[in-house]
């Protein structure tokens, strides 16, 4: 299964994943003409889009999608948690982001590989050691804070993840079944992606391997 990244971050954050000639898009949060680029204009590939909520970074291009006839998957707006096209099977559950509803979820991809797609949360009070996840796509969004604007900062700590919390996360659920972890949301001014990198690495060990999520970036996770 192939991962691939057309932006991450407070621009924009869209991906893709690739099994067999099907493409699931996880957030739309770019402009049409960059999701068409990721997929390599195979528009019909394209078996459904899950968004995780309704901020424009990530649900930008979801009603053009849906415009185009592809299933856009939206559990935060009190639709149904669950989403199954093509072998692709996608479990919904909230997560807290600055008292916006949000939703991560959990994917079981055909051929069998098992996800967890995880964003623009502050942290997650579920355990999935019993799913033996094989790569977590998770939020590491700061590592210290020097804003000094307090709104924006509060905003920060009720919404998103930090390293230290990442790292905790990744400690109570990881089992030998875990292979990938790639770090996404990354603030560009907030957090140093090669220190994060490094961090994450000491966790999980030299069996698995740690990936920054950004534009271009391409991962066979099934090595």
């Amino acid at each position: 299964m192939i991962f691939k990244c057309a932006s991450s971050g407070s621009s924009g954050n869209c991906y893709s994943l690739t099994y067999d000639g099907k493409v699931l898009l996880l957030d739309a949060g770019v402009p049409l003409p960059e999701i068409k680029q990721l997929v390599n204009w195979k528009v019909g590939d394209i078996t459904g889009c899950f968004v995780t909520h309704e901020h424009n970074d990530h649900s930008k291009s979801a009603d053009k999608l849906r415009n185009m006839g592809i299933p856009v998957f939206e559990p935060y707006n009190g639709g149904k948690q669950k989403f199954s096209r093509d072998g692709w099977k996608l479990y919904a559950f909230p997560v807290p982001h600055d008292g916006v509803e949000c939703r991560a979820t959990y994917i079981e991809c055909p051929g069998g590989h098992k996800m967890l797609y995880m964003t623009d949360l502050s942290y997650c009070k579920y355990k999935f050691t019993n799913q033996k996840i094989n790569t977590l796509l998770i939020e590491c969004n700061y590592i210290e804070m020097e804003e000094d604007n307090e709104s924006k900062k509060n905003h920060v700590f009720r919404g998103h993840m930090s390293l230290k919390t990442c790292k905790e996360f990744i400690k109570v659920n990881q089992t030998e079944e875990l292979k990938n972890v790639i770090l996404c949301h990354l603030s560009a001014e907030n957090c140093d992606e090669h220190e994060a990198l490094r961090q994450v690495q000491e966790v999980v060990g030299d069996n698995v391997k740690v990936f920054i999520a950004k534009k271009g970036v391409e991962i066979n996770l099934d090595e």
